[in-house]
């Protein structure tokens, strides 16, 4: 997996197809490893705080990973237009509107697009998002498991102690929320089409990973994952 270039922020618009997938047989390379790591039931053990890195270090590296597996999913198998999907829903109970200078109702394909514009912005903020850490085992944690390689430029070389915000964390768990809702309406709108792509398994690998995560760092809660909470609790 070490060899597919998954985990790069694209260049162009977040929910545009990567690069990646311009290329067949590398789509289904990608799709082979998440099934293999599906199968292998490993992701409680693997989103775990690793020993020796700091909790903010593990979650901005993960705001990265799920930042870009949105971006392929959405990208790729979301083919969301105004007309048919005038709304941001989540079946047909839940409608998520924009939360700006006034909540206001609004497409999928644009809800999507300003989202993923803003958590960009976030990530791009070296106030927030700092390019150094602080710990030499994070810095040897990424070196030896290739599933992180192409993030590791991320974090440039190791320096003093990261120094994020006071309000970190919090802007951590809206960008979770918000990627949740992304998942939501991929599921619940468009799983029939991911499914006739062959996308299913990287859908689930995908969500599994990023339920997970969540749930070890309580960073959505749960009543707003009700949406997919029959999925979840298949995991």
């Amino acid at each position: 997996m070490s060899d597919i270039s998954v985990y790069t922020i694209p260049e162009a618009r977040p929910f545009k197809p990567l690069e990646v997938f311009d290329d067949y047989s590398k789509r289904r390379e990608l799709q082979k490893t998440a099934t293999k790591l599906l199968e292998s039931d490993s992701f409680e053990t693997a989103v775990k705080l690793p020993a020796g890195v700091s909790l903010n270090d593990w979650l901005a590296l993960h705001c990265f990973e799920f930042y870009n597996q949105v971006s392929i999913l959405w990208g790729t198998f979301a083919p969301c237009t105004h007309e048919d999907c005038p709304k941001m829903r989540a079946g047909s109970a839940f409608e998520y509107t924009w939360e700006g200078s006034s909540q206001q109702s609004t497409s999928a394909p644009d809800y999507v697009d300003r989202m993923m514009t803003w958590i960009k912005d976030q990530l791009e903020d070296t106030s927030t998002f700092p390019r150094t850490i602080g710990k030499s085992d994070f810095v040897v944690f990424l070196r030896q498991h290739a599933f992180f390689n192409n993030l590791s430029w991320f974090f440039g070389e190791q320096q003093t102690e990261s120094e994020y915000p006071e309000q970190f964390q919090k802007i951590v768990k809206i960008i979770f929320l918000r990627l949740f809702r992304a998942y939501a309406h991929l599921y619940l709108e468009h799983v029939s089409i991911v499914i006739e792509e062959d996308g299913f398994p990287y859908l689930i690998y995908s969500l599994k990973h990023f339920f997970n995560f969540v749930i070890e760092f309580k960073l959505i809660q749960k009543a707003d994952m009700k949406p997919l909470g029959s999925v979840f609790n298949s995991f």
